[in-house]
């Protein structure tokens, strides 16, 4: 039986950075359609269009936010594995 370690080792930053990504833009687009469509017509004012919402919803930057901050992390976390805990271990053995 193959040992798939992509989903559970070395990738498993991808895969939860992704699904992320893709939480948080269904969730931008659902909380711009419900306080600027679904909200104002129940308020009796003139809802946004489907164009004004997707506008609304992609200036957020999130997606690039997120995968700049990952990629930072994860750099820190690879020099913090390489440097520090491979020096502690070389000492001590």
């Amino acid at each position: 039986m193959k040992n798939n370690n992509n989903i559970t080792g070395k990738m498993l930053w991808m895969r939860a950075t992704g699904s992320t990504i893709i939480s948080q833009v269904l969730d931008s687009f659902v909380v711009s359609y419900l306080a600027f469509s679904l909200g104002k017509s129940l308020t009796g004012q003139v809802p946004a269009s489907f164009s004004e919402i997707l506008s609304i919803a992609s200036t957020g930057n999130t997606a690039l936010y997120l995968l700049l901050f990952t990629s930072f992390i994860f750099i820190y976390l690879f020099l913090i594995l390489y440097f520090v805990i491979d020096d502690i271990f070389l000492n001590v053995y």
